[in-house]
């Protein structure tokens, strides 16, 4: 099936059709408040928002994601010294916003 063909398809489609061009399908983006690195995820396992266990390295890592880069990608022996330091970069780039 080509792209042109496939584009008739959802074009036809009358919920599709109705809902093209409404504003309300957009995201706003915002990068001084990164909301996705606030939102926990069901898969969390660690019960904090950035911190993950890393089972090749056996060590914690805590990520922070922020205006389209990583900020934080450091692994951790402990995972109290982790979550500090994901506490400490949310404080620092979100200024409790979300």
């Amino acid at each position: 099936m080509t792209r042109e063909s496939r584009s008739q398809l959802i074009r036809r489609n009358p919920k599709t059709a109705a809902s093209m061009g409404r504003l309300s399908n957009l995201k706003i983006h915002d990068h001084h408040t990164d909301l996705p690195s606030k939102i926990m995820s069901k898969r969390n396992k660690s019960g904090v928002i950035g911190v993950s266990w890393d089972s090749n390295t056996q060590k914690w890592v805590a990520t922070f994601f922020y205006k389209g880069r990583y900020l934080l990608h450091k692994p951790f022996q402990h995972f109290e010294d982790a979550v500090l330091a994901r506490q400490a970069m949310e404080s620092r780039y979100l200024n409790n916003k979300v």
